[in-house]
C-alpha cells in the first residue's frame, strides 16, 4: 500500500495514499514494477532502477525512472521506499547536512529525486565518473549500500 507521498508525486499520480502501488503503475509496467518489488521484500535485491509507466489522474501514461530499494526495521523488511523521475524535471538546491560536503549534500537532493548518475553528472556539468564519485561519498557518510537506503538514512535524521 503506499503509505506517503510527497507534493511533486501528488501531482504525477494524485493522492493515492492507501491504494495497492500498483494501481497508479500503468498495465504494461506491472509486471516488472511488481517483481522489482517483490525481490526487495525477499531480500534478494537491495536496490534497483528501471524505467516504468504511471498512470496520471487524467488516465495518460508517464514514463518514468523508478528506484527503490528495501526499507527495515532492526533487521527486518517491512517496506519498500521508492523514488520516480520523470525526464526534464530538476531541482537546484542543496540540503543541508553534517557530514556531507556541499557538493555531496547536492547530490543527496539529487538523489532523493530518483535521478540517475548519468542525469546527476548532466546537472552539475560533471563527468559521469565525477558524479558517481560523489554518489560513492554520500553513501560512505551514511555508512550505507545503495542510494536509496541513502535518502532513507537522510529522511530519518531530518535531513531530507
Amino acid at each position: 500500500m503506499i503509505e506517503w507521498l510527497n507534493a511533486a508525486a501528488v501531482d504525477l499520480v494524485g493522492d493515492q495514499q492507501g491504494i495497492h502501488f500498483s494501481a497508479v503503475v500503468a498495465p504494461e509496467s506491472r509486471s516488472r514494477t511488481q517483481d522489482e518489488f517483490t525481490k526487495k521484500l525477499l531480500g534478494t535485491a537491495t536496490a534497483s532502477e528501471y524505467e516504468a509507466f504511471l498512470v496520471r489522474p487524467d488516465g495518460t501514461h508517464v514514463e518514468v525512472e523508478i528506484s527503490s530499494a528495501p526499507f527495515s526495521d532492526q533487521g527486518k523488511i517491512v517496506g519498500v521506499f521508492g523514488t520516480a523521475h520523470v525526464a526534464g524535471r530538476a531541482h537546484s538546491g542543496s540540503v543541508p547536512h553534517h557530514r556531507l560536503t556541499p557538493r555531496q549534500a547536492q547530490v543527496l537532493r539529487l538523489l532523493a529525486e530518483g535521478r540517475s548518475t548519468t542525469q546527476i553528472a548532466a546537472d552539475l556539468g560533471v563527468a559521469r565518473e565525477t558524479a558517481r564519485n560523489h554518489i560513492r561519498g554520500v553513501l560512505r557518510a551514511f555508512g550505507v549500500h545503495s542510494r536509496l537506503e541513502a535518502v532513507v538514512a537522510a529522511m530519518r535524521e531530518g535531513s531530507l
